[in-house]
């Protein structure tokens, strides 16, 4: 009897001490101090190829290590970093939200330079195109003014070609004709008489009971004759300058005997 008692106490303890090792092996499994902790992931950082050697696998997981190693999707840049536990995990969210927030202000600090050379642009830049723009057409001006007393004196001496000729016998007939007033200036006046009769007849079809031009009827014909007479007033103003030039030229030919 004594006897049994005995075997049913060594049973009762080493049943608890079977359920204290349990109680153990299984805080262990959550323990990440220990090495039997199940909560462990390999993530990889991105660093210097040349660093890549610096980084050696931590003590006690040389085969995991290298498991992680062949998983590698980059062994050239990347190294595995083993995480143990969720303060690891904790850890690696807080450094990766400060790296965002660095890549953040450095994102800012980059739109606010790219806004600064924007305004700079249209502020600074674009006036000195203008001013170079200006420049240069007035370099043009003078290469021409230049190029045509070059060429002036280059022909002294030498009598006029039957080009020259043809195109002076054709300027002075364009000067002459608008001389004329029958052609240009009397046409000028006969249109502007015209949109007078028509502007008239408007203002008679007002106050009558039907109308005998309406105003978009009308629009056409003013732009029309806003545009011939812009185009006359340019054609007189270039024949105007052609014959200064060709004065010139007379004059520097006049010089020479051998004018013909």
């Amino acid at each position: 009897m004594q006897l049994m008692q005995q075997q049913q106490q060594q049973q009762q303890q080493q049943q608890q001490q079977q359920i204290f090792d349990d109680i153990l092996r299984m805080e262990s499994y959550w323990n990440p101090q220990s090495p039997q902790c199940n909560f462990k992931f390999y993530f990889y950082n991105m660093v210097h190829p040349s660093e890549v050697h610096l980084y050696q696998p931590p003590p006690l997981e040389q085969g995991s290590y290298q498991q992680a190693q062949l998983n590698n999707p980059d062994p050239t840049c990347m190294v595995p970093v083993l995480a143990v536990g969720f303060g690891d995990l904790k850890k690696r969210m807080e450094i990766q939200e400060q790296q965002q927030r660095v890549h953040r202000e450095k994102l800012e600090l980059i739109a606010s330079r790219v806004d600064a050379l924007k305004s700079k642009h249209f502020v600074d830049t674009l006036v000195k195109i203008d001013e170079y723009k200006r420049r240069q057409r007035q370099i043009i001006h003078k290469v021409f003014t230049l190029m045509k007393s070059v060429q002036i004196l280059r022909n002294r001496g030498y009598s006029i070609r039957a080009d020259e000729e043809a195109l002076r016998s054709r300027l002075e007939a364009m000067e002459r004709d608008l001389q004329k007033p029958s052609i240009f200036r009397g046409r000028l006046n006969e249109i502007w008489a015209q949109l007078q009769q028509l502007k008239d007849s408007k203002r008679i079809s007002e106050d009558s009971t039907f109308a005998v031009v309406d105003e978009e009827a009308l629009a056409p014909v003013l732009a029309a004759l806003t545009d011939m007479q812009s185009g006359l007033a340019h054609f007189t103003e270039v024949v105007q300058t052609d014959q200064k030039r060709i004065a010139t030229m007379m004059q520097a030919y006049g010089e020479t005997p051998y004018l013909r």
